[in-house]
């Protein structure tokens, strides 16, 4: 509308005075529309940024939700985990009445400065191995923790890695709780112990002294592994670890925020599903999925398997035939045919 008017005053005849005035005017709309079409044009430009703005923000928040309920989830397993060894550790500290001195809050302080030194080794295996040593009733407060870490250092040695700890705790364990016959049973796994300590730690035993006897099975241990477990710790792998422990951390932390609203979800769930309606729903999905699973297998029953297969061989027989009679011919003739001449 504005061009149009600026047109309009421009055609029309004026005095002189006015014709400069009119000009100007009809210019200056023309400059307008020019820069109108320009701001309409950055708008479109604007629109269309802010449009992929938004798609862009809406992909990263689906992302970032996946990740978050991703770690969610691997929070929650992890705190599962944690719940049953931690009632792995109450049971067998019951059942042997405490009296290797040790707590639950003890045993669990244990776990988590050993996977301080050395992350490789995840807490929860390693309070899984200090259950395992609570049952060797003879390893008391004052070896408890040397012991663990004396298996934790030969494991490490040995290349035992999570898997192997279980066993090398036994190994520790009945060597200290029965040192006499755990002198032997070391010696089978390359642990040496020399004729003078033998007979200190027999001395001992018969002085009723098994810490004192313990002690130098321990002290041997130490001399062949001390340190090593630790030393692993500050490794490439070792550090890479320590890592993924704080982001196991963290999401335990985070489930551990969510939990209250997972147990309503759990709840209502529960509710939901015992609900009659919502079984027979159910069910009747169910027997409809089996009777199409049937269907499907009766249709391949009714196929002829037997006639496809002697298809196929007739196919393939025939084939070789065309293949045997074409390699026979001359290769001058081979040529032509596979050039398109001979066809």
């Amino acid at each position: 509308m504005a061009g149009e008017t600026a047109k309009l005053l421009a055609s029309i005849e004026l005095q002189d005075k006015f014709s400069k005035t009119a000009d100007k005017f009809s210019g200056a709309v023309s400059g307008m529309e020019r820069k109108t079409s320009t701001l309409g044009k950055i708008g479109g430009e604007v629109g269309r940024g802010t449009q992929a703005a938004v798609t862009n923000l809406t992909k990263i928040g689906l992302v970032a939700g996946g990740v978050i309920a991703h770690s969610v989830v691997q929070g929650v397993q992890s705190l599962q985990r944690l719940e049953e060894v931690t009632v792995a550790t109450n049971a067998v500290i019951e059942s042997t009445q405490g009296i290797a001195g040790q707590t639950g809050e003890d045993i669990r302080k244990l776990a988590e400065k050993y996977e301080g030194l050395n992350a490789t080794m995840d807490d929860k295996v390693i309070q899984s191995a200090e259950n395992l040593l609570l049952t060797f009733t003879q390893v008391r407060e004052d070896a408890f923790e040397p012991a663990l870490e004396a298996a934790l250092n030969m494991n490490q040695a040995m290349g035992g890695g999570e898997e192997g700890l279980q066993s090398t705790i036994i190994q520790v364990g009945k060597a200290l709780n029965d040192p006499i016959k755990g002198v032997t049973a070391l010696r089978r796994v390359g642990v040496q112990l020399t004729e003078q300590q033998e007979d200190q730690i027999r001395t001992l035993v018969d002085q009723n002294d098994l810490y004192g006897a313990q002690q130098i099975i321990l002290e041997e241990l130490t001399t062949q592994f001390g340190g090593q477990f630790a030393a692993a710790g500050d490794t490439a792998s070792g550090k890479m670890a320590k890592f993924r422990d704080a982001v196991e951390d963290a999401q335990m932390s985070l489930a551990t925020a969510f939990l209250p609203v997972l147990e309503k979800v759990a709840d209502k769930a529960t509710t939901f599903l015992a609900d009659p309606k919502v079984q027979q729903a159910i069910g009747e999905f169910g027997e409809g999925l089996a009777d199409a699973f049937d269907q499907v297998v009766d249709f391949a029953g009714r196929i002829p398997w037997g006639a496809i297969a002697d298809a196929a061989r007739i196919m393939g027989t025939g084939a070789k035939a065309l293949l045997d009679a074409f390699t026979s011919l001359p290769p001058w003739i081979q040529t032509a045919v596979l050039t398109g001449w001979g066809l």
